[in-house]
């Protein structure tokens, strides 16, 4: 995955950039574990506050792929509908990984 592309976008170091990528893979783990808590119980309140706020740091961080996943979430569970959801949330798990896997790289 290309870090510097999106740092240079934002106008960040590479090292910036890197920081609040590791940020964000922590609070994103939170978000993602409470996305699963709240769709196994049908919370689609804390649903669709877990994905914005996953839709708002990957959005922040130009990660698309996330982003747009997270926003489908929360637009569905704004409508009280899980359609899609685990499909949806295996996609955004796969990009964690990879995200994940490139950060070896910088370390």
């Amino acid at each position: 995955m290309d870090f510097l592309t999106p740092a240079k976008r934002l106008g960040l170091e590479i090292e910036e950039y890197i920081e609040l990528i590791e940020l964000f893979l922590s609070t994103g783990d939170t978000d993602i574990g409470g996305m699963e808590k709240a769709a196994a119980a049908y919370d689609y309140a804390e649903l669709v506050a877990r994905s914005h706020s996953l839709k708002g740091s990957s959005g922040n961080l130009g990660l698309t792929e996330i982003y747009e996943k997270a926003k489908q979430i929360e637009m569905n569970a704004s409508a009280n509908n899980l359609e899609g959801f685990d499909s949806l949330l295996l996609l955004i798990k796969q990009q964690v990984s990879i995200i994940t896997e490139s950060l070896k790289r910088y370390g």
